[in-house]
């Protein structure tokens, strides 16, 4: 038997649609990809949510959702389509202990999921990202599902610039690690387990450390967004704009105003002159 993931699934409309909010549910429930072994979407008239349980992971489930949102074939009716362009989407995946979890999300208008996975990283690694090597000795973190993070110790090495760290990591699975640190450069040099972890044990204690982690997801796959223009701004710089143009308009008026007032200055000095000139002769 395949394993098992869980998934939830939530369908907004921008208005009430009791019609396509039944006939999406009816299509979800009666589905073998969202109902591989369970399946429990609830409705009313403004959209529907839920959990369900796919076969290994909702791939097939998010591909089943962009099918219906830009095919041309579709199981659903004209109006439910449109319905489901018009909504917004959000959902989630995972696979607890397998190191796979994805998000899902879709504004209205766009007629396709965008996608994101997180990204998985061993466990001295993630303690870095944690800034667990920031503690003081004898501190701790709480991160994800109630793991706990706390530094034992924290000393010098044989070789320059190199520390030893030594943590305590407990949940529902633990370990204790020694990380040979060389904290100017913060690089990872070394580490060793005290006890040991097998791999399904360590897998899920990674799972509870990074689950809650919104930087660690990236985006996999969706739609180009266009940046939102802002109209105050625009408005502003048009403003601007618009005053910059009319002090220039402004400045030009005053410079061509200074050109004939020195023009009359001159003529008249011209004129006063050639008078002083027949008074003499």
């Amino acid at each position: 038997m395949a394993n098992t993931a869980t998934g939830y699934l939530a369908i907004q409309f921008p208005e009430p649609n009791p019609l396509a909010s039944e006939e999406i549910t009816r299509a979800i429930l009666e589905s073998s990809l969202f109902n591989y072994e369970a399946c429990e979407i609830s409705e009313d008239d403004s959209g529907l949510s839920g959990v369900f349980f796919p076969r290994w992971d909702a791939d097939s489930c998010w591909e089943w959702i962009n099918h219906e949102l830009g095919a041309k074939a579709s199981e659903l009716t004209p109006e439910s389509k449109s319905a489901l362009i018009a909504s917004e989407i959000s959902g989630y995946s995972y696979e607890w202990g397998c190191q796979y979890r994805d998000r899902v999300e879709k504004i209205e208008g766009e007629t396709r999921l965008t996608e994101y996975q997180l990204s998985f990283l061993d466990l001295p690694e993630a303690l870095k990202f944690l800034k667990a090597f920031e503690l003081r000795v004898g501190g701790s973190l709480s991160e994800g599902n109630g793991v706990q993070i706390k530094l034992l110790k924290r000393g010098e090495t044989e070789k320059k610039g190199v520390e030893q760290f030594e943590f305590a990591v407990s949940g529902d699975q633990g370990c204790t690690v020694k990380i040979n640190f060389r904290t100017r450069t913060r690089k990872i040099l070394d580490t060793v387990f005290v006890d040991e972890i097998d791999e399904s044990a360590m897998n899920e204690l990674l799972d509870d450390l990074l689950c809650e982690r919104d930087d660690l997801y990236k985006k996999v796959r969706g739609p180009k967004r266009k940046p939102v223009k802002k109209n105050a701004n625009t408005g502003k710089s048009r403003k601007k704009s618009a005053g910059k143009k009319t002090s220039k308009k402004k400045s030009k008026a005053k410079s061509s105003a200074k050109k004939k007032s020195t023009k009359k200055k001159a003529t008249r000095k011209k004129a006063t002159r050639k008078k002083a000139r027949r008074k003499k002769s």
